[in-house]
């Protein structure tokens, strides 16, 4: 994962952005996309777990916490 982000985005990313050409194939891109739509699905899938497992976690204190924040800027 790490050489995809700092070889294959980064490295080609910042050669764009200070004006050297690169070319990619379309082999290369489709290749590309799929690992980074897969990193991304992996990324989303582990916040929705951590969410659902801390769901309904929130202490008393907290909550008045937040109760007293939300009054302030009138968010209630």
């Amino acid at each position: 994962m790490s050489v995809l982000i700092d070889i294959k985005l980064l490295k080609t990313r910042n050669e764009i952005a200070h004006g050297n050409y690169s070319a990619f194939d379309r082999e290369e891109y489709i290749e590309l996309h799929r690992e980074v739509i897969g990193m991304l699905d992996m990324f989303r899938t582990q916040i929705e777990n951590a969410a659902r497992k801390n769901l309904g976690r929130i202490h008393l204190r907290e909550r008045c916490c937040w109760r007293s924040i939300a009054k302030l800027y009138k968010l209630t």
